[in-house]
């Protein structure tokens, strides 16, 4: 397998038209970062590991007509020994097919990167497009990381799909102990 690939191949991904693949993991960041040349190869031993997307079941999603009744946020905590993060977010949908995943899991030297994006299913038949904009749903992603990081940038991109007053691309760091 070549270095610039995960080592550990997604047990899941979804296709999206025009754009590489979105993953819900698990997978590991890459030890090479030959996918760009503006960023930094990883520190020698430093990796993310098991990270893992998970999207509450549809039948959890609420239905929000005007946004008003819950507000997208994103949290990311980092346990205390620094071996393992959470990264919690809660985002409107605007169909009950469309989702969020893992589009890249990165280390740039010692910081640890994971970028979560909106993904549109274009596939969703014309029933579910009479609800856009109305759901509200949960994702959780979890993940280790391997070696010694100075901290966890996590940004999420909706890329304006889902709420267009809300800020993207959303970026929070955080140190890792």
């Amino acid at each position: 397998m070549p270095a610039d690939e995960p080592s550990v191949m997604p047990q899941n991904s979804l296709e999206r038209p025009g754009d590489g693949p979105i993953y819900s993991g698990p997978i590991e960041s890459a030890s090479v970062n030959s996918w760009s040349d503006g960023v930094r190869n990883p520190a020698p031993g430093m990796k993310l590991a098991d990270v893992t997307l998970q999207l509450s079941p549809v039948e959890e999603w609420e239905y929000d007509p005007r946004h008003l009744q819950y507000t997208d946020d994103l949290d990311v905590d980092v346990s205390e020994d620094g071996d393992t993060f959470e990264i919690i977010g809660q985002f409107h949908l605007r169909t009950s097919c469309d989702t969020y995943g893992l589009s890249h899991v990165f280390v740039e030297d010692r910081v640890g990167n994971v970028v979560i994006d909106y993904v549109e299913q274009y596939s969703c038949d014309g029933s579910d497009r009479d609800t856009y904009g109305h759901w509200f749903a949960q994702y959780v992603i979890t993940g280790e990381f391997v070696g010694a990081f100075d901290s966890l940038i996590v940004w999420h991109r909706n890329g304006h799909v889902a709420h267009p007053d809300f800020p993207s691309p959303i970026r929070i760091e955080t140190p890792v102990p």
